[in-house]
């Protein structure tokens, strides 16, 4: 088994309310030059709330690339900054590069809005996205108040197929494709605690 990451800033160890401290790991099989999955030599990967792992410049690159054609740049660093820090962040980390992110937009009591989502392309096709979605959800599934989160996918993309499948989401709006930007498709999910 591989050794797990190391970063070169801030501590896992750090105890937080809420923010950093989760993490899980992802193990992904490698392909070998046929194309087949190996079952001894895996890649790890590591999903994190802690926002000292948030890669800035990785994530503007993301915002600037048509990876997140959705969202496009922040106008300013700062900017990009208070996105990350007034926002619950995910990292998908492979060692210490970051090649995914997620963010909630959220009261941390009852409502999570769900955005930004992206894992780089090519990190795309082992289930890594999937698996950051679970982990999210784990997390949410132990906030006692939560009563429903919010997302808004672009259609015949296959992430909403995901969103169904690990958050139980349902389609509450479609906008049919216009101007070049595909379907969209706004889901939710709800939380009945105690029942």
């Amino acid at each position: 088994m591989a050794a797990p990451p190391t970063f070169s800033k801030g501590d896992f160890s750090r105890d937080r309310e809420v923010k950093g401290s989760f993490r899980d790991w992802i193990d992904v099989p490698i392909r070998d030059k046929s194309g087949e999955r190996s079952s001894t030599t895996k890649k790890r990967y590591c999903v994190t709330d802690s926002p000292d792992h948030i890669d800035l410049d990785a994530l503007e690159a993301a915002f600037a690339s048509p990876l997140v054609w959705w969202a496009g740049p922040p106008s300013s660093r700062e900017q990009l900054e208070a996105l990350v820090q007034n926002s619950y962040c995910f990292g998908l980390h492979l060692d210490t590069e970051m090649v995914g992110f997620a963010r909630l937009v959220t009261d941390y009591v009852t409502f999570a809005y769900l955005t930004d989502v992206y894992v780089l392309e090519e990190h795309q096709g082992h289930g890594l996205g999937r698996s950051m979605m679970e982990c999210i959800h784990g997390v949410l599934e132990k906030w006692p108040d939560l009563r429903r989160g919010l997302l808004i996918t672009n259609g015949g993309s296959g992430a909403e197929g995901t969103y169904r499948k690990v958050f139980g989401a349902v389609d509450i709006r479609e906008r049919p494709a216009k101007e070049g930007i595909g379907e969209l498709i706004a889901m939710e999910w709800r939380y009945e605690k105690g029942k």
